[in-house]
């Protein structure tokens, strides 16, 4: 739909969008979500219905650029919560090439099998970053026949390790991590920082809001 113009026939949606009244009766795009106005559709409907689609997840339920932390933190699973409480004592902990634990990284993922049951695959440890470089994880799972089982993927989520005074480490959201993102639009995607415990959630644009405390993120529903 082009620029409509400027006369006292068009209606602002609640996003602040201009439609032009003589497309009521038609259907148009908004995204990849198509829409058919009723021809007797006043301002009002007309309003709440491209308010809505204008909203709306392709995939289902609320885009995330409307949502908040918290309001993101309640849809993840409890068994999730749990596998990213041990993904982080897991990257405080020593491994075979960390020797001394808090510079590796750790990552789950999580969604539902055939049957909509929930499906934690947690990943292998990340390598240890040496001096001069970055910790990173590529989600390979630990068990690839568990893995398997995932039908969808609803929650991405990875440990951004302590350090110590002379190596520490962005607790936030990287430049990468949102950028790989952009894979994974429909998910939840998120990073829990070691040192400062706290929750960040992020999409293929940017970080989604401020961080919010571990603690409130291991609650339930708020």
């Amino acid at each position: 739909m082009g620029q409509p113009p400027d006369d006292p026939e068009s209606f602002a949606d609640l996003n602040g969008h201009m439609f032009w009244a003589p497309f009521l009766g038609s259907s148009g795009e908004i995204g990849n979500i198509s829409f058919l106005i009723a021809s007797g559709a006043g301002p009002s409907e007309l309003s709440a219905g491209l308010n809505y689609f204008g909203n709306a997840d392709p995939q289902g339920g609320q885009a995330q650029s409307t949502q908040t932390p918290q309001s993101l933190a309640n849809q993840v699973p409890p068994e999730m919560k749990a596998a990213i409480m041990d993904a982080l004592n897991a990257s405080n902990a020593p491994t075979d090439d960390d020797k001394k634990g808090g510079f590796h990284e750790e990552s789950v993922k999580s969604g539902k099998d055939a049957s909509g049951n929930v499906v934690v695959s947690p990943s292998v440890p990340g390598p240890y970053a040496p001096p001069g470089t970055d910790p990173h994880t590529g989600f390979k799972p630990a068990d690839p026949k568990k893995d398997e089982k995932l039908v969808t993927v609803d929650v991405f989520a990875h440990i951004h390790p302590k350090g110590n005074a002379d190596r520490p480490f962005n607790q936030f959201p990287s430049k990468k991590d949102i950028a790989g993102a952009k894979d994974s639009p429909s998910a939840i995607n998120l990073v829990v920082g070691a040192k400062d415990k706290k929750v960040y959630f992020f999409n293929g644009s940017d970080q989604i809001g401020n961080p919010i405390k571990l603690k409130d993120f291991m609650r339930g529903p708020q």
